[in-house]
């Protein structure tokens, strides 16, 4: 469990508050949810963002355990859906505040995300990208995020198409 904290105050950007605000984390079990539209139907009704998906490859499931986190960051409600690609390929979509964990955001770069600013971090050699947009360069702080084991193309390809789900006027809330 603390080490689940420690990944939610890494990734919602905690670290940069001296004191930071209570965080309420509620953990949603993977057997609540029968499919991946299951638990984004789920986060789309606790934050107050639209919610969409990527097109996703068909081999991307739900993580076994803990596929949804909701918690509340100065006053703004964030839903982490935790995807696996393949064999063992994590993938992170964020909706609310999205940030870097660690260090990763001193050294993202400028992407354009549909006409806003995206940052982008990636690992060396590329095997880890994260996402963040329409980003704050000085908080490293976005509404969207999405992280994993992929390289920068393929990341900022998703988030384009995650953005264009997210504000098409007639989207489903699923993203589907």
């Amino acid at each position: 469990m603390r080490i689940l904290i420690a990944l939610i105050v890494a990734v919602t950007g905690l670290w940069l508050s001296p004191e930071p605000p209570p965080t309420t984390v509620e953990e949603v079990p993977a057997p609540r949810f029968a499919s991946i539209d299951d638990a984004l139907r789920f986060i789309s009704r606790k934050v107050d963002v639209p919610v969409g998906l990527p097109p996703l490859p068909d081999n991307a499931k739900l993580q076994s355990d803990n596929p949804v986190i909701v918690s509340r960051t100065r006053g703004v409600t964030t839903g982490y859906l935790y995807l696996t690609i393949g064999p063992r390929r994590p993938l992170i979509l964020s909706y609310g505040v999205s940030g870097f964990d660690g260090c990763g955001g001193d050294d993202a770069r400028e992407v354009d995300v549909n006409g806003q600013l995206g940052l982008l971090a990636t690992s060396p050699g590329h095997r880890w990208s994260s996402i963040i947009w329409p980003a704050n360069r000085e908080t490293l702080e976005g509404r969207y995020g999405l992280s994993g084991g992929i390289g920068p193309d393929r990341a900022l390809a998703w988030a384009r198409a995650m953005d264009r789900a997210v504000t098409a006027p007639d989207r489903p809330a699923t993203g589907c």
